[in-house]
C-alpha cells in the first residue's frame, strides 16, 4: 500500500472506500494516513480533488457529517471536468445527508452518483454502496419491498465482499422485521453473523440487531447476552454513538425483566450521547422508555416531564419525516417522468425508422406499380379518346393533369395502410 503509483491511485481509493464500509477503524486510520500523505505530496492534476474525497469519507466514517459534507462540496465544485470523481463525491454527499436524516437530499445525490459512476470505469464497485444506502432510505420510510429490490440489485452486480454481504443480510433482515416476517429476519441476521472475516464493529452490529429482534420476540435472556456483548465491544472500540443504540435496547430488556435501576443508568447515559450527536429518533425512544420507567417507579412528576418532551419531539420529527417523504416521492416522480419521456422519444424514433426503412420503400414500390397500371389504362382506354381530340390542346392538357394528380393521393393511401400495419406489429 505504501508504494502508490499515479496510474492506480483511483483503484486504491476504491479499496479505501471498501475498507470504510468494513468499520475496521484501526486499518481505516492506517490507510487514510498513507493516502493523505501521498496525495498531499503528489503533483498530479487530480490529487487535490481526490484528497478532498478521502478526507470527506474519513470524516463520514467517524460520524463528523458536517465536516464530511464540506469536503464533498469542495470536491464537487472542483470536479466539473471529472464526471467519475463527481460521481463518488455525490455518493459521499448522499451518505452524509442520509446519516443526518435529510432523505430527499440523500436520494437525489445517490441517483446522481449512480448515473455518473455507470458512465466511468474506475468506481463501478461503488454502485453497490449507493444501492445499499437507497435500500436503507426506503427502510426508514417503511417501503420495504423497494428496499429489498435495491439489496437484490447488489447481489446482481457481482459477488459482494464479506462486509458488504453482511450489510445485505442485515438490510434484508431489517425489511423482514418491519414486515413482521420474524423467521426470515432471524434467518438473515444469523447469516450476517456467519459471514467470515467480520470486523469487531460489524460483529457488534449483528449482535445488536439480533438482540433487538429477540427483544421483540420476548426472548429476553438471549437478547440480554447478545446486547451486553455488543455494548462491551462498541465501548472498547470507542463507538460512542453505536454504543448508545445497544444501551437503549439493553435498557428495554432490563425494563421488561424488572431491573429498573440498571435500565435507568443505561438510559441516562444514552440520553447524553443522543443529544450530543443530535440523534432525534434515538432520543424519542429514550424519552419514551424513561417516562415508562418513572411511571413504574411511581415517580409521576418525572414521568410527566419525559412524556411532554417525548410528545413534543415526536411531533417535530413526524412533521420532518412527512416533509422528507413528500420530497422523496416528488423526486421519484420526476425520475419516472424522465424515464417515460426517454421511452417516448425512443418509441417515436422507432416509428420514424419504421417509416423510413419500410413504409417509404414499400410506398415507392406501390407508386411504381400505380404508374405502370395507369400507363396500361391510358393505352387501353384513354388513348382512343385522346386521338379523337388530338388537336384539342385544352382537353389533352386536362387529361394529363388528371393522371398526374392521381399519384399523390395514392401514395398517401399506401403510406397510411403500411403505417397502420406497422403500429399493429409494434403493439
Amino acid at each position: 500500500m505504501e508504494q502508490l503509483r499515479p496510474d492506480n491511485i483511483r483503484s486504491e481509493i476504491v479499496t479505501f472506500q471498501q475498507l470504510i464500509s468494513s468499520r475496521n477503524l484501526v486499518e481505516i486510520d492506517k490507510r487514510q494516513l498513507v493516502l493523505t500523505a501521498y496525495l498531499e505530496s503528489s503533483d498530479a492534476e487530480d490529487a487535490p480533488r481526490l484528497l478532498l474525497f478521502v478526507k470527506g469519507i474519513s470524516f463520514h466514517s467517524s460520524a463528523q457529517y458536517k465536516e464530511a459534507l464540506n469536503h464533498f462540496s469542495q470536491c464537487l465544485s472542483l470536479s466539473e471536468n471529472d464526471p467519475e470523481l463527481r460521481g463518488i463525491a455525490h455518493m459521499g454527499f448522499g451518505f452524509s445527508q442520509r446519516s443526518l436524516g435529510n432523505l430527499d437530499e440523500a436520494v437525489s445525490n445517490l441517483f446522481s452518483s449512480i448515473e455518473l459512476i455507470e458512465k466511468g470505469i474506475h468506481f463501478k464497485s461503488c454502485l453497490a454502496f449507493c444501492y445499499y444506502q437507497l435500500g436503507e432510505v426506503h427502510i426508514s420510510i417503511n417501503e420495504n419491498e423497494k428496499a429489498i429490490e435495491y439489496f437484490n440489485r447488489i447481489l446482481g452486480l457481482s459477488t459482494p465482499h464479506d462486509f458488504l454481504l453482511f450489510r445485505i443480510h442485515s438490510g434484508l433482515a431489517g425489511c423482514h422485521q418491519s414486515m413482521k416476517n420474524y423467521e426470515k429476519c432471524r434467518e438473515h441476521l444469523t447469516k450476517s453473523l456467519q459471514v467470515p472475516n467480520l470486523s469487531l464493529p460489524l460483529v457488534s452490529r449483528g449482535q445488536n440487531d439480533l438482540g433487538a429482534l429477540l427483544l421483540e420476540l420476548k426472548e429476553y435472556e438471549e437478547a440480554e447476552k447478545l446486547l451486553l456483548s455488543s455494548l462491551k465491544t462498541r465501548e472498547e472500540i470507542q463507538q460512542e454513538d453505536a454504543a448508545s443504540t445497544s444501551m437503549i435496547y439493553l435498557a428495554e430488556v432490563y425494563f421488561e425483566q424488572g431491573k429498573f435501576s440498571e435500565a435507568l443508568v443505561l438510559l441516562n447515559r444514552a440520553e447524553i450521547i443522543a443529544e450530543k450527536y443530535g440523534a432525534k429518533l434515538k432520543l424519542i425512544k429514550i424519552l419514551s422508555l424513561l417516562a415508562r420507567l418513572h411511571t413504574s417507579n411511581e415517580n409521576y412528576k418525572a414521568a410527566n416531564k419525559y412524556y411532554e418532551r417525548y410528545i413534543t419531539l415526536q411531533t417535530e420529527v413526524k412533521a420532518e419525516q412527512e416533509r422528507n417523504i413528500f420530497k422523496l416521492k416528488n423526486e421519484q416522480i420526476e425520475k419516472q417522468k424522465k424515464v417515460i419521456t426517454e421511452k417516448h422519444d425512443q418509441l417515436m424514433a422507432t416509428f420514424d425508422e419504421i417509416k423510413r426503412l419500410k413504409i417509404d420503400r414499400r410506398a415507392d414500390f406501390f407508386s411504381w406499380v400505380t404508374v405502370i397500371a395507369l400507363v396500361l389504362i391510358s393505352e387501353i382506354f384513354i388513348d382512343p379518346l385522346i386521338e379523337n381530340y388530338a388537336y384539342n390542346n385544352l382537353w389533352s392538357l386536362a387529361i394529363k393533369v388528371f393522371i398526374a394528380l392521381l399519384f399523390k393521393p395514392l401514395d398517401g393511401m399506401y403510406e397510411k395502410i403500411l403505417m397502420d400495419k406497422a403500429l399493429k406489429k409494434v403493439n
